[in-house]
């Protein structure tokens, strides 16, 4: 996959919660749609920069409820990067809800807490990385998970 140029543009979309900020990123057809759920705006911002110059499609939303909502409307994402702790619910609530409903949706986990990394595997998710600047391990985990053509084992 190459490199796209997009702009990540702030987007109050009026079906999910007036004091949301969503970020969309926009690309050219064909490549992955990835949905960033942290509550951290700075990484939310990073993350979304980081995987838009390498090609992604990306939405960034800061909460477990609106990604929720999100997921339930095409187009669908292939991967979800989730946050463990969330403002209102937490990570691997959020991540049993939709692979409840949407089992062929990808989990990569992030959080800045190495001490649940087995169990968040144990959980259901695809993988895991450690909340971070730099987007080597990130990219290389998306891509791991991306390239899996079997949907997660219940």
């Amino acid at each position: 996959m190459g490199l796209v140029s997009g702009r990540c543009e702030t987007d109050r979309l009026s079906s999910y919660q007036e004091a949301e900020s969503d970020i969309s990123c926009d690309f050219l057809s064909g490549s992955h749609l990835i949905l960033i759920v942290d509550d951290d705006n700075y990484l939310g911002e990073l993350y979304c920069d980081q995987l838009e110059r390498s090609g992604y499609q990306v939405e960034w939303l800061s909460s477990g409820e609106t990604a929720l909502a999100r997921i339930d409307r095409s187009p669908r994402p292939d991967a979800v990067l989730l946050g463990i702790k969330l403002g209102g619910s937490s990570g691997s609530k959020v991540m049993r809800l939709v692979l409840a409903e949407h089992p062929e949706i990808k989990i990569v986990l992030h959080s800045a807490y190495k001490d649940f990394m087995h169990d968040m595997v144990a959980w259901g998710a695809d993988g895991y990385v450690e909340k971070s600047r730099d987007s080597r391990e990130l990219l290389q985990t998306l891509r791991r998970v991306l390239d899996k053509t079997s949907p997660h084992m219940p």
